[in-house]
């Protein structure tokens, strides 16, 4: 709120300079082919067809247990923003699920951890939420629409930037969100749930 708008411009292009940073880090990867530089943190093939398609970066600023991974606040040029990848992919009758970092980001080894000990469902409606908190880039099926439109908690956690709500933008009365309840992946329907799934004949009729 209080930020001097020269820094907000700086902090700007920093982000700006780290992103387009790290396209060019990965486009050398596949144009090279070079092996061996990623850990999948999750990897599944669902026996259905999800109704939300999704292929994201994401800076995550907390684990699954709330510890902090990346300082987002942290404006200093020398601190480099750590990326986690999501990828969602519906095919005909089934879908992949696909979650990696490369293996110079050393932020995400806890969260690993945290993974290969949750079961496949919590990690499912984890990855679920991440796509709903962290990403704009989803593709829904008209199967879920009303459910998007009308839940009063994705709403909710549309409106959130990092737990925090309004978009992070707290007035002054409240600057650092006391008594805010951040969404939690549970408090949102998980779309890669099997429930969700999109059945054959929904998947000819048009709707999608």
């Amino acid at each position: 709120m209080y930020e001097n708008p020269d820094d907000l411009s700086k902090i700007k292009t920093l982000d700006q300079k780290e992103y387009e940073e790290e396209v060019l880090f990965h486009q050398d990867i596949a144009k090279n082919n070079k092996v061996g530089g990623y850990q999948i943190l999750f990897w599944k093939v669902l026996p259905y067809k999800a109704p939300i398609a999704t292929q994201s970066a994401i800076v995550l600023p907390y684990d699954m247990e709330g510890n902090i991974l990346n300082e987002i606040y942290n404006f200093d040029e020398s601190v480099r923003m750590q990326y986690m990848h999501i990828a969602v992919f519906p095919l005909e009758d089934e879908s992949v699920v696909l979650a990696f970092y490369h293996k110079r980001d050393k932020l995400y080894r806890q969260l690993r951890h945290q993974i290969n000990s949750s079961s496949q469902e919590k990690v499912l409606q984890y990855i679920n939420y991440l796509i709903f908190e962290h990403t704009e880039n989803v593709y829904f099926s008209k199967k879920i629409e009303e459910e998007i439109k009308n839940n009063k908690m994705i709403e909710k956690l549309s409106q959130e930037a990092n737990g925090l709500p309004r978009f992070g933008h707290l007035s002054a009365d409240n600057m650092f969100g006391i008594g805010y309840e951040a969404v939690k992946p549970e408090d949102i329907p998980n779309f890669l749930d099997e429930s969700w799934a999109i059945k054959e004949e929904e998947s000819t009729d048009g709707e999608e």
